[in-house]
């Protein structure tokens, strides 16, 4: 191939290739500027967890009332003994329907304080849920 042939045909190469090297040098750098930012959030994050280490969580350390421990099978069970419904059940324990069924299906575990609510609502018997029911509906 002849000198002017090649000049001609990397002349056209860097006039197509070079928008596209200059969108990959500000690729790089931004890059190289993320990576620092990575690992600046990476060491302060280290140091707040040596920091925060022997700090106790804050958790709800209250212990569960006697029996309380979350049973799919029992929460099912007893809304069937009382004869009420998933939507009833949420009105007498104070929380959604959805809640409920989650609950009953194991798709959902629920938390301490709601644990407590189903406690409530598990020591009722099948007149006092259907009396609490009447008083909430009559609201």
């Amino acid at each position: 191939m002849s000198l002017d042939l090649e000049l001609i045909i990397d002349r056209r190469v860097k006039r197509v290739l070079g928008p596209y090297e200059t969108q990959l040098q500000g690729q790089k750098k931004q890059n190289e500027m993320l990576r620092k930012q990575v690992d600046a959030l990476t060491r302060t994050l280290e140091t707040m967890q040596k920091q925060y280490a022997g700090i106790p969580r804050l958790r709800n350390t209250e212990p569960l009332p006697e029996g309380a421990e979350f049973s799919a099978e029992k929460l099912r069970a007893h809304r069937a003994n009382i004869g009420v419904s998933a939507q009833d059940y949420a009105r007498l324990a104070g929380v959604s329907a959805i809640s409920i069924y989650k609950w009953e299906s194991s798709r959902a575990f629920p938390r301490r304080a709601q644990q407590k609510l189903l406690a409530k609502a598990g020591g009722l018997s099948k007149a006092q849920a259907l009396e609490k029911l009447s008083k909430l509906r009559g609201r």
